[in-house]
C-alpha cells in the first residue's frame, strides 16, 4: 500500500474510533486523591506516608476483576499540577488542564521479586507498549546495588521512538523507581516497587505539525502472594491534528493494556504478543 493510502486508513480508523470512544468514569475521589498523594510523596527521604498510601492503593485494587477489558476497568484521575508534581513542573509554554489523565490496575502472575527485570532491562522494547518501537535506556544510579538489593533507588534516562497510524515522535524521558517496605493492620510486612517518569519539556513530531507535549506517571508493583498487583496512572497531552481527547484517552488505555500483558511476557522470557522486533536498528534522529 502506498504511503498515501496507509495515511488515508489511518485517518479513516481515527474517525471510527474517534465515533466509539468515551472516557473512563472519574476515579473514586480516595483513590484519584491517592494518585496524587503518591506522585507528591514519591521523592519523600522518609518513606513512611509513601508506604501508607500504597498500602491503601493494594486495599483498593484488589478487588478488580483484572480479566475485564481495561476500558471496562481503567479510570480517569485528577487533574495532576501544583504540589502535586512533587517537585516537577509542566513543560514551558503547556497547561496542565490539557491532560487526559488515565489509570488502570491490572495483576501481574510472577511474584515481585521478579519485576525488577523490567526496571534493570535496557531496551524496553516489548515491555511498554506496541506503539514504542525504540527505547533503550542510560542508567544514571548502579544498577548493581539495585539488583542485590543493597540500595533501594534506580535512576533512568530514556529515549524513545512512538510510532502509530497517528504520528512519529522522539522523546527523552526520565524515571526513578524506589522499592518500599509495605506493613498492614496484622503487622505483615511486603514489598512495593514504584517508577515515577516524566518528560521535562515539549517534543516535536516529525514533520513539526503534532507534539508530545507531557507526560507523566506512577507505576506500581505490589506484592500480593506469589502473585503482583500493578497500577499505572499517566497524566498526558499530545497535540494531534483531527484527534480528539476520547481517541486520545483510548489509545492510553490501549497502550497501558499492552505493557501489563508484555511485561509478564518479557518476565516468563516469551514475548509472544509483540509484533515489534526488539533487535532493529535505531531509526534515525534528527
Amino acid at each position: 500500500m502506498s504511503g498515501s493510502g496507509s495515511w488515508k486508513v489511518g485517518i479513516l480508523i481515527a474517525a471510527v474510533a474517534a465515533g466509539c470512544a468515551k472516557p473512563p468514569p472519574e476515579a473514586p475521589k480516595e483513590l484519584g486523591d491517592l494518585g496524587l498523594f503518591l506522585f507528591k510523596h514519591f521523592e519523600d527521604e522518609d518513606p513512611a506516608e509513601m508506604a501508607v498510601g500504597l498500602q491503601n492503593l493494594k486495599s483498593q485494587i484488589k478487588s478488580t476483576d483484572f480479566t475485564a477489558d481495561p476500558k471496562d476497568i481503567a479510570v480517569t484521575m485528577p487533574i495532576l499540577q501544583g504540589d502535586d508534581l512533587g517537585g516537577l513542573e509542566i513543560p514551558a509554554g503547556i497547561s496542565a488542564d490539557a491532560q487526559i489523565p488515565i489509570a488502570l490496575a491490572g495483576q501481574s502472575v510472577h511474584a515481585i521479586g521478579k519485576q525488577d527485570v523490567l526496571a534493570l532491562e535496557p531496551n524496553q522494547v516489548c515491555i511498554e507498549s506496541e506503539s514504542t518501537v525504540w527505547a533503550h535506556r542510560e542508567f544514571l544510579s548502579d544498577t548493581g546495588c539495585f539488583e542485590d538489593g543493597s540500595c533501594d533507588r534506580l535512576e533512568v534516562k530514556q529515549e524513545v521512538r512512538k510510532e502509530n497510524f497517528l504520528a512519529k515522535v522522539w522523546f527523552d524521558q526520565y524515571k526513578n523507581y524506589r522499592w518500599f517496605e509495605l506493613e498492614d493492620e496484622d503487622g505483615n510486612v511486603t514489598r512495593a516497587l514504584v517508577g515515577r517518569s516524566w518528560i521535562d519539556q515539549q517534543f516535536m513530531a516529525d514533520g513539526g505539525n503534532n507534539s508530545w507535549d507531557q507526560l507523566f506517571h506512577i507505576d506500581a508493583y505490589i506484592e500480593d502472594g506469589g502473585k503482583t498487583l500493578r497500577w499505572f496512572s499517566m497524566w498526558s497531552s499530545v497535540t494531534l491534528g483531527g484527534v480528539g481527547d476520547d481517541l486520545y484517552g483510548s489509545l492510553v488505555i490501549d497502550g497501558i493494556g499492552e505493557a501489563l500483558v508484555f511485561g509478564d511476557e518479557f518476565i516468563a522470557g516469551n514475548v509472544e504478543t509483540c509484533k515489534n522486533d526488539r533487535n532493529a536498528e535505531k531509526p534515525a534522529r534528527e
